[in-house]
């Protein structure tokens, strides 16, 4: 009798997939977007402006005659773009969360850039994100859940 009585509730918590409720950590993560863009354009020979179009902001960057350098953006407060001759990077922290565009905080597919040198485009294109896969740092069912997504181009 024992033997059945121990064999029953064996199988009563084998059905059981609540096992109550999860606890969470509190451990914080940050999502960044990293886009490295490999040129061959001549930017030390005049002002540039480099535009970002994203789902949820647009981004714009000057770049001074320099042949190389480190500048903060306009339109998203978490933005640095560093240049050489031959790549421009632009590094974005916690990009993808906007309440009413993006509350899941979800990485985007693509976005598009331009650059423009004097009113006109010189160098165009539209560049697909790779999210690379979550970070949870509290376990799976807890948030928050991050990216270090990327997105590269030739131009």
């Amino acid at each position: 009798m024992l033997r059945l009585s121990l064999l029953s509730g064996l199988a009563l918590c084998l059905s059981c997939t609540d096992l109550g409720p999860v606890e969470c950590t509190e451990v914080d993560c940050n999502s960044s977007l990293v886009i490295t863009v490999d040129h061959a354009l001549p930017l030390s020979e005049g002002g540039h402006l480099l535009e970002l179009d994203t789902p949820n902001f647009e981004l714009r960057c000057s770049i001074p005659s320099d042949e190389s350098g480190t500048e903060s953006c306009f339109g998203f407060r978490f933005a640095t773009m560093t240049w050489d001759q031959s790549q421009i990077v632009i590094t974005l922290t916690e990009p993808f969360f906007d309440t009413d565009l993006n509350p899941e905080a979800d990485p985007w597919s693509e976005v598009s850039l331009s650059i423009q040198k004097e009113g006109a485009e010189v160098a165009g294109a539209v560049i697909p994100v790779d999210g690379g896969e979550p970070q949870t740092p509290n376990g799976e069912d807890c948030p928050p859940v991050c990216w270090e997504a990327t997105a590269s181009a030739s131009l």
